[in-house]
């Protein structure tokens, strides 16, 4: 009968040994996943910080390029109206042919 209570207290540390150990290990796994979670958080709002950065940066660069350009493609379509009639009506061909490929 002894050894039956020695046994059953010796199960029942056993038991409550491996149920602290399992909490402990669960809150270490638990504050790491957390921990990683806001750093890709962090690593996803400083891509998108740099992102957007570039893209409007490139907006820009295009932007001003463009207006810089004007005056030289309006006094080109000036000087060859003929020329940029025939262009815009060959794009309307093509873009006009390639919708109706795509409607069928």
């Amino acid at each position: 009968m002894d050894n039956d209570r020695t046994t059953d207290k010796l199960a029942e540390a056993s038991k409550t040994v491996s149920n602290e150990t399992l909490n402990t290990v669960e809150a270490a796994v638990s504050s790491a996943i957390d921990g990683t979670k806001d750093v890709v958080h962090e690593l996803r709002n400083d891509a998108m910080a740099a992102v957007n950065q570039t893209v409007d940066q490139t907006v820009g660069s295009v932007k001003e390029t463009v207006e810089q350009q004007r005056p030289r493609f309006e006094q080109y379509i000036a000087e060859h109206p003929w020329i940029m009639l025939g262009g815009l009506v060959i794009g309307w061909y093509l873009l006009a042919g390639r919708r109706e490929t795509l409607n069928r």
